[in-house]
């Protein structure tokens, strides 16, 4: 890891060796077949954001696009308001600006241990990157992420394709959300989905300080504090209406926040949420009649039952629909390969059904989304005292409930791993609109 990162910072030091000499270094934009044949002959990693990473270059940001978008009364507070309205979740976009505290206070001209600086060309620019016995300009950063050295910000906006005055904050929240989705100083590729995954501020702070940042003196504790700080900022009104109508760009692995986009890793977590929010408040009665008044009212009622989650999944969003009486929960999986003819299989995948078989009665759920080898996992439980919308969680007093964990650990399937999934075929189109998402933008719909 320590080489492959020493090559990329080579590597991005190489990259911008013909910007030092350009007549207008700020705009220029790299020739990338003569970039990759520099790389190449000096045996050096190269990274080209259209073949190596998730997001187009169009797909990750256009600043001209994000100008004029920023609201709040301080750079903090509009980067905040920034990553909102690219679809991250609150706790993940406060993470982000506790980070941005402590690395910069939202300076976006800030020189390392030097003040305001608005020429990035003067932060680690005079080292020549062919002598290996210079470091290359490590330890003079800039910019309001910090980039080390500071001429790399040149060779990271080229990578995510944004254009703009690279001075500018709208241009550096930009190339952040790009890294984030995309490739990190680190060399980490998507930190967001493992922030997102992580479900709260300190750990999605933490999660960006390791591999985003890698920062020698982390202080993750400023971080923490200035990220909870963030957590009592309410989003300006106007960029929560665009998040909230789908206006976020997701990368292909479906990581962005509520709302946004859905695509091949199913719904991050505060989609999900939301998703067993509307099933437990069952508007219009549309939960009920999914299932049958059996099945809703069995147990604590309110479809407060395993296998009453699992049969609403069915009759609502899949092909495989008459679903009634398929018995306990560890039988679920079982009738549908036997009865009706559903694929099935030992690989969990997202839309898939699961039961395990242990206890009374066994348990049965849904894959909502799998993220890296972060699993989400939608269910009900007899054992459960909630009913209603509850907020998504098992103490959250609903009707159903997520859990999040590791694919190959007990958590997130409550409790025994499963046993055997079920493979219907899954309309992610009406999984998007039940939580004011679409699959647009980020690979379309779920193929099982």
């Amino acid at each position: 890891m320590e080489r492959k990162l020493a090559f990329q910072r080579v590597a991005i030091i190489i990259s911008i060796i013909s910007l030092l000499f350009g007549s207008s270094p700020v705009f220029a934009e790299l020739n990338t077949d003569q970039l990759r044949a520099t790389f190449e002959d000096n045996s050096i990693l190269f990274s080209n954001n259209s073949e190596d990473t998730n997001c187009s270059p169009n797909a990750a940001q256009s600043a001209s696009g994000a100008a004029g978008e920023l609201v709040g009364e301080d750079n903090l507070k509009k980067a905040f308001n920034y990553f909102i309205s690219k679809g991250a979740p609150k706790f993940v976009a406060a993470a982000i600006v506790g980070n941005l505290y402590q690395e910069s206070k939202g300076n976006p001209i800030l020189r390392q241990n030097k003040g305001s600086e608005p020429n990035p060309l003067k932060a680690g620019g005079k080292y020549h990157p062919w002598n290996p016995s210079k470091p290359a300009g490590m330890g003079d950063a800039w910019g309001i992420a910090q980039w080390d050295p500071g001429v790399a910000v040149l060779y990271w906006q080229q990578q995510a394709g944004v254009q703009g005055d690279v001075t500018s904050l709208e241009v550096q929240l930009a190339i952040v959300w790009w890294q984030l989705q995309n490739l990190a100083p680190t060399s980490r590729k998507n930190v967001l989905a493992e922030m997102t995954a992580s479900g709260n501020v300190n750990e999605a702070t933490s999660i960006m300080v390791k591999k985003f940042f890698g920062a020698g003196i982390p202080r993750t504790d400023i971080r923490a504090a200035y990220a909870n700080k963030a957590m009592s900022w309410e989003p300006d009104p106007s960029i929560a209406a665009a998040a909230a109508s789908g206006a976020a760009t997701n990368c292909s692995d479906g990581s962005g926040g509520g709302g946004g986009t859905i695509s091949e890793g199913g719904l991050n977590e505060e989609q999900a949420k939301k998703f067993m929010m509307n099933y437990g408040e069952n508007k219009n009665n549309e939960s009920q009649k999914a299932m049958g008044g059996y099945l809703w009212n069995n147990c604590n009622g309110g479809g407060s039952n395993c296998v009453s989650f699992s049969v609403f999944f069915l009759n609502k969003f899949t092909s495989t629909k008459g679903v009634y009486t398929p018995g306990n929960g560890e039988a679920v999986v079982s009738y549908l390969r036997s009865n009706r003819r559903v694929p099935t299989g030992k690989t969990p995948k997202v839309g898939a059904i699961f039961s395990w078989n242990g206890g009374r009665y066994g348990h049965t759920g849904v894959v909502l989304g799998i993220h890296g080898d972060t699993v989400i996992v939608g269910q009900a439980s007899c054992s459960g005292p909630g009913k209603g919308r509850g907020d998504g969680t098992q103490s959250g007093g609903g009707s159903g409930f997520i859990r999040v964990g590791k694919i190959n650990e007990t958590k997130a399937w409550l409790g025994r791993l499963p046993d055997e999934f079920a493979y219907p075929e899954v309309d992610m189109s009406a999984v998007a609109s039940y939580v004011g998402a679409s699959t647009g933008g980020g690979g379309g719909n779920v193929a099982l």
